[in-house]
């Protein structure tokens, strides 16, 4: 459990400050709602919406940085397999040309 929380802590962050992103949105809005004049719906604005806004944006870089963690992880196995196939095939072609080249059918 530790390690996995370890190699997904972006992820797990990202969907955390997203959803307290849209809690702080919802409740900025709730107060917004409940003020007739402008000048008293401003600070609900200010702290809900725009803190609500900025951790969305995190949770979402999180998320994506992620993503491009794991997309470069994966490429890398497989540029890995790719040389290990490679060095297979060059010495499977240098014992053929040790035993004397082509076989014949």
């Amino acid at each position: 459990m530790r390690d996995r929380l370890k190699d997904r802590w972006r992820e797990t962050f990202g969907w955390v400050a997203i959803a307290l992103g849209a809690l702080a949105a919802i409740l900025g809005w709730v107060g917004v709602s409940g003020k007739d004049l402008a000048p008293l719906q401003l600070p609900y604005l200010a702290s809900g919406g725009v803190f609500g806004v900025l951790l969305t944006i995190v949770g979402v870089g999180l998320l994506v940085a992620a993503d491009v963690r794991r997309d470069r992880d994966r490429l890398a196995r497989i540029e890995g397999d790719i040389v290990e196939l490679q060095e297979l095939v060059r010495e499977a072609l240098d014992s053929s040309k040790a035993r004397g080249g082509r076989r014949s059918a």
